[in-house]
Order: C-alpha cells, then structure tokens, then sequence
C-alpha cells in the first residue's frame, strides 16, 4: 500500500508533516522559469514589463503568503527574496552587484517578508471586523478584551510548544496586530488601514 507524504490542496502543498518545504521548492522554481521568460523578453519598455511582473507574476509567487510565510527565516524564502530582486535587476538593468538595499530602494518595491506581513495585518484587520467567515475569524483570533487578559483591547498571542505554532497565522497575525498600537486597531475603513500600511515597517 502506497502513503502518500503530502497534499495539495487550492494551489497549496502541505507536507504529512505540516512542512511548507515542498510548496516553498514549487513556488521557488516557478518564480526561477518566469524570470527566465522574462528576460528574453526585451523588445518592450521596462515600465511595461514592471507593470506585468507586479500584477502577474508577483502574485502568483505570493498565492496563499498569509499560510506559509512564516517560513520567512528559512534559505528557500531567502531565496525566493533573491529572486524577487533579480525581478528588478532584469526588468531595469541593473548591473549584478548591486546591492539588494539600493535595487530595491531605487524602483521602490518592497520585500516579500514585508508583503507577507502586510497581508497577515489586513487578514486580521478582516477578522476583527466580520469581513471574514466566523468560523475562520474564530480560529485565528483570540480576543485580549477579557478581564483574565493581560493585552487589553489586543490578541492573545498563542504559546507555543514547537516551530509550528511558531510559524503560524494565528501566531504570527496575533504578534503583528498588536505591534500595530491601539490607534491603529481603531481604524474602521479597510481603505484607511491601507493607507496606513503603505508607511508601515
């Protein structure tokens, strides 16, 4: 009888032993061809080839972030940051060494670990305002309002016995929302939580 390792489900794959490693080698060498493809592409403006890399390829590449991104430490997302600013280097020319910083800072794009963080905000900033199916919102969020919590008007950030629940939503979500201030988890529009995201590190 055969055992299967892992799954994929919606674009995703799960390892038997809750392991992104798998998905990260997939998105990993689909962001490698799409980057080869585009570097042969050079008969057209780079502002066009900017435009189709953030509005197509980018968001292949970061399909589903929010679930495996707190693999963020690990040498297969490093490289996928790589991979992300050779994006640039390829699209305006950039001369190889230069620096990830300075490629970055010139076409102003942000990190992947950023986009990850950012997307993880707006997800809880969703949960906490009924934009997000109950019975998720009730899996990811905890409430710090209770008289027991000590994070008044915050998330209880789950303990955690092991890298898993480390590198959780409901961990990592928890950590960000409350590092965001009280104010903030004030703001009622999803267009103003935005605007205050664009400023956020």
């Amino acid at each position: 009888m055969n055992t299967r390792l892992g799954a994929r489900r919606l674009g995703v794959t799960l390892e038997q032993n809750l392991s992104w490693i798998p998905h990260l080698k997939e998105v990993t060498k689909n962001f490698a061809n799409k980057l080869s493809l585009l570097k042969k592409s050079t008969f057209l403006p780079s502002h066009v080839y900017e435009s189709f890399y953030v509005k197509v390829i980018q968001p292949s590449i970061a399909y589903a972030m929010p679930v495996w991104g707190g693999v963020n430490q690990t040498e297969l997302f490093k490289t996928l940051e790589r991979q992300h600013c050779r994006a640039a280097r390829i699209i305006f020319g950039f001369p190889p060494n230069m620096p990830t910083v300075d490629v970055l800072a010139t076409v102003k794009w942000n990190t992947l670990t950023y986009m990850y963080k950012r997307s993880l905000i707006k997800l809880f900033f969703k949960g906490s305002h009924g934009m997000l199916p109950s019975t998720l919102a009730d899996e990811l969020i905890i409430q710090g309002n209770r008289p027991s919590s000590r994070l008044k008007h915050g998330l209880i950030v789950p303990s955690f016995a092991s890298k898993y629940v480390h590198n959780s939503i409901s961990y990592r979500g928890a950590v960000l929302w409350n590092a965001i201030g009280r104010s903030n988890r004030s703001i009622v529009e999803f267009t103003d939580l935005k605007s205050f995201l664009k400023n956020f590190v």
